[in-house]
């Protein structure tokens, strides 16, 4: 099992509904990931369920777009997977769908929100509307509740039309979440030279 990954990145949705500045993938978009290759590698993966660590279902895209998002994610909870894990722009996390990812097992969500002010917002998040993620957001917290998972991550990537706002963010955010969740900033990367500046 040593040879074996300990952390699985599967894109379930290689397609995305915003267009952000800083990400190259709605500008090479694949499409959903097949139901048969997802059964088959969920398959592999229960035989070392001991070994493998955590399961992330996105990479590039808004695994929200995938409407059996939850059914995924349930059957790699019956298969013992331990930590299961996904980042969303939280654009399409309506009530019902936040249900379902908290009733399938999901351990832990992050929502990526790269400003506190609509202007900012939706500079950056272009396609997207800031009152309408803020709003998915907020009511995951509440659907929660005071339940242990899913562990929530509120995070914005630093750069030069946000960076003004990051303690603004932190302060907005942090009392909204409970002890077991994360609020951050992180410096912008390059996506492993897929974008040149």
């Amino acid at each position: 099992s040593s040879y074996f990954p300990k952390f699985f990145e599967l894109d379930v949705a290689k397609m995305c509904n915003a267009r952000c500045i800083m990400c190259p993938v709605w500008k090479n978009p694949g499409g959903l990931m097949k139901e048969e290759l997802f059964s088959k590698v969920a398959k592999e993966m229960n035989e070392y369920k001991g070994w493998i660590n955590t399961v992330c279902l996105s990479r590039d895209g808004e695994p929200l777009i995938d409407k059996n998002l939850d059914k995924k994610i349930k059957l790699l909870k019956d298969y013992g997977i331990k930590k299961v894990t996904l980042s969303t722009n939280a654009s399409l996390l309506n009530e019902g769908t936040s249900k379902k990812l908290i009733e399938a097992g999901l351990d832990d969500i992050m929502f990526s929100v790269d400003g506190t002010t609509k202007e900012t917002f939706e500079a950056i998040r272009q396609g997207l509307n800031f009152e309408q993620v803020v709003k998915n957001v907020l009511n995951f917290i509440k659907i929660r509740g005071n339940k242990e998972k899913p562990t929530i991550r509120i995070r914005m990537v630093l750069q030069e039309k946000n960076r003004k706002e990051e303690e603004d963010f932190k302060k907005f955010w942090a009392d909204k979440v409970g002890k077991q969740d994360t609020v951050y900033a992180k410096e912008m990367h390059n996506w492993g030279n897929q974008l040149d500046n």
